[in-house]
């Protein structure tokens, strides 16, 4: 499997898929979604995830058959009376099936200023050799 491009555009989601995804995401009050990059590149691959005002400690990256999950559970309540409020500090759950050209042993992640950076190095056999050859 591979990591495919997307596109967020939530203000063109239709009605369809407004009506079919609404209930799931009540259900699991999971409906945030972190803006991510991803960059494919010789070397590796590369996610970045937008999540400011978190700490490095708050994430949880786990690969399981072939699926990389980054997870932040907000278990904090919030009592505070907004009178207006447009962000929070949503929990989330992103997955992703990584390509079998990932090394999986040498994933790296790394927090800063509210970006998570999750490199996935391509094995040595996969990545592409750029060689001049001579002509006898």
């Amino acid at each position: 499997m591979y990591i495919v491009k997307w596109r967020n555009h939530p203000a063109f989601r239709n009605a369809f898929d407004r009506f079919f995804n609404e209930s799931e995401e009540n259900e699991n009050h999971n409906c945030y979604r972190p803006a991510t990059n991803i960059i494919d590149n010789d070397e590796a691959i590369e996610l970045d995830l937008s999540v400011p005002g978190l700490s490095k400690k708050d994430f949880q990256i786990d690969v399981d058959k072939d699926v990389l999950s980054i997870k932040y559970e907000n278990g904090k309540e919030d009592s505070t009376n907004y009178t207006h409020r447009e962000f929070g500090n949503h929990s989330f759950c992103r997955s992703f099936s990584l390509p079998e050209t990932v090394d999986v042993e040498k994933i790296k992640a790394n927090y800063k200023n509210g970006i998570l950076s999750v490199t996935l190095p391509k094995k040595e056999e996969e990545k592409k050799v750029k060689k001049q050859i001579e002509i006898s």
